[in-house]
Parts: C-alpha cells; structure tokens; sequence
C-alpha cells in the first residue's frame, strides 16, 4: 500500500540476493499506486539460503521510473511449526494428610508424585496440568506445587478454594482459561491461582523463586525427565484426597520444511509452494 503523499507511475520492485536469498527471480511491476489506495501484491520466486528453522530477512528495492524510493526488509521463518499435544499421568491416589506436620505442613502421601516424560520431539509449546478426583473439607488449605524437570516451579493453587467442601472434582490449570480459582471450586479450567505469599513446601521441594509464575516457565524447554507435584495441606484440621492422581499435557513444537514441488528446482516460499507473496506499505 501506498502510504506515502504522491501517486506512483510505474513502481517496481527487486528482491535482492541478500539476507539468505539467493537465485532471485525477475523484478515485479505494481506500475500505479494511488496513495492512501488499495494495496498491491506481487509473488516473488527466490531459492533460500538457510537451514529449516532459521530466520531471513529479504529485502525489496523499489523504484518508481527514476526514482530511488529505498528499501523495504521482511523477515520470514523458512518452515512451518508443527504442534502435537500428548497427555501423561500419574493415576494413583495421593492422600491429602491433616498430620504430622513439617514447619507446620502436612505432607501428602506420597510426597512427591512423579511422572517421567520421555519420546517427545520438540521443545515444549504448552503445558497444562489436572487434578483428578480432588476432595477436601476445606480447600484453601490445599497448596499445590509443579516443579518441571529443568527445576521449574509453578504453584499451582495456594489459599483458595474458601471453606466449602470439595468432592470428585476435576480441575485443570491452564494459562489461556478465563479466570482463576473461584472461591468455591467446582469441576473446570482455571489460571494457577497462588493467593499471598510464603507458602510452605518441605524438602526435598525446592523453594517457590516466583509466587506468581504461570505454566509458560515450561514453554521452549525439553519436556524429557521427571516431572514432580508436591501437594501440602497447610492448616488443620482438614483433610482430604486426588482419588484420581494428577496428569499433564504437554504441547510440543518443531519447524518442520517441506522438500520443494517437483519441477521446482528448489525454489522456496514460506508454504513451499515455491512463490513468496508479499504486500509492500509505502
């Protein structure tokens, strides 16, 4: 699109073998540009220079007749990212204990539950988390602790949850749900809620670094090796149970690049269908 004050006559464009573009084809006429009109798009045909995965940046010279109107610079991924979401669990029961109580915690049984995540290929995406089969007598007692095996740490729920009691409920933690925990909990997808600070967790769980950290501490690492959640109850006389365990899902992410059309003598486009499509704003 022409942003600029005066009309173009005949403005063509040039992508230049630069930036990881080699081989690039013809200059392409858009001729008449009314400014503050339509836009115009051309497709420009360039072999990359790059492995999958990494960034290039092409660079369209433009020129109306004489005129020299400069540069515009894009930068473009060569591949597409590709996400798979695969699910884990622990479905043992984890026991909510009222006693004895460490630097005035009580342990769950067992404390900690694990699951060991293996044969994923990509680096992690997303994460979500659920307990199953959750019941308490007062839950704002209950704190809930995720540590990810590159000892990152999210808590997941801590001083919510209010006084009414809780039976046979599923709740999942999701950064991208609507809203926190409600004061009364009932079966659903909620953001990790921490209320306040200070919240206790006994070795061998480390210590909380960021109260309000969210699931994306995970995004970009390696989901491989043991993931661990510690669950305390925090105040007597309480107590209560995960029937069901608990159980991720974890969305992983590769950029994969598909080999070019046959006939295309390896000419690339950002879908692989060997044009690139670009709309200049001037």
């Amino acid at each position: 699109r022409n942003v600029g004050n005066g009309n173009t006559r005949n403005l063509v464009a040039t992508l230049l073998p630069t930036g990881g573009i080699s081989s690039p084809g013809p200059p392409r006429r858009y001729g008449e540009l009314h400014a503050a009109g339509a836009p115009g798009a051309r497709s420009f045909r360039f072999t990359p220079a790059g492995q999958c995965g990494a960034t290039i940046t092409p660079t369209i010279q433009l020129r109306d007749g004489r005129r020299n109107l400069g540069t515009v610079t894009y930068s473009m991924k060569l591949g597409a990212t590709e996400s798979t979401t695969w699910p884990f669990d622990h479905l043992a029961p984890i026991a909510i204990n009222d006693s004895p109580r460490v630097s005035g915690a009580a342990l769950a049984t067992p404390y900690h539950a694990e699951i060991n995540v293996a044969g994923l290929d990509g680096a992690i995406g997303k994460v979500t988390e659920t307990l199953h089969g959750f019941a308490h007598t007062f839950p704002s007692d209950v704190d809930v602790l995720l540590v990810g095996p590159g000892g990152q740490i999210v808590v997941l729920l801590s001083d919510t949850g209010g006084g009414t009691s809780v039976f046979q409920t599923t709740v999942t933690f999701d950064d991208a749900a609507a809203a926190p925990v409600p004061a009364a909990i009932v079966s659903g997808t909620y953001r990790p809620t921490n209320i306040g600070t200070g919240d206790i967790f006994p070795a061998p769980a480390p210590a909380p670094l960021d109260p309000l950290a969210t699931l994306a501490v995970f995004n970009g690492t390696n989901p491989h090796g043991v993931w661990r959640l510690f669950v305390v109850d925090d105040t007597g006389p309480d107590q209560g149970t995960l029937a069901g365990g608990w159980s991720l899902a974890i969305t992983v992410e590769k950029t994969v690049c598909a080999p070019p059309p046959p006939g295309r003598g390896g000419r690339h486009h950002d879908d692989d269908d060997g044009d690139d499509e670009l709309t200049d704003e001037q």
